[in-house]
C-alpha cells in the first residue's frame, strides 16, 4: 500500500520547511537557481512554490515509499536545515 501524507502531515512538514527557511540568512537572496520561466529565484520562493503546488509532498511520499526513512526523521532533518549560498572560490 502506498503511503499518502495526511493534511496533518502536510501541515507538520510545512511548519518544518518554514522554520528552516526563516532561520536561513540567504533565503531571500536571489541565486543562480532559475525558475521555470528562466528568472532568478530565491530559496524561499522555491520552498513556497513546492509547498503550494505539492511537489515537496509528492517527493516526500516517494521517499517514504522507497526508502527506510520515517516522516518523523524527515521533519527533524528539515528543521535542522540551514539554507546557505555556496561560498565563492577565492581568485
Amino acid at each position: 500500500m502506498a503511503i499518502k501524507l495526511s493534511d496533518a502531515d502536510k501541515k507538520t512538514l510545512t511548519d518544518a520547511f518554514n522554520e528552516a527557511v526563516n532561520k536561513s540568512p540567504d533565503a531571500d537572496t536571489p541565486t543562480t537557481m532559475l525558475s521555470a520561466d528562466g528568472s532568478e529565484t530565491t530559496f524561499r520562493a522555491v520552498v513556497e512554490k513546492g509547498l503550494k503546488d505539492g511537489t515537496i509532498f509528492k517527493n516526500i511520499e516517494m521517499m517514504l515509499n522507497n526508502m527506510p526513512v520515517s516522516l518523523d526523521e524527515i521533519v527533524a532533518e528539515t528543521k535542522k536545515v540551514r539554507f546557505a549560498l555556496p561560498k565563492q572560490p577565492k581568485p
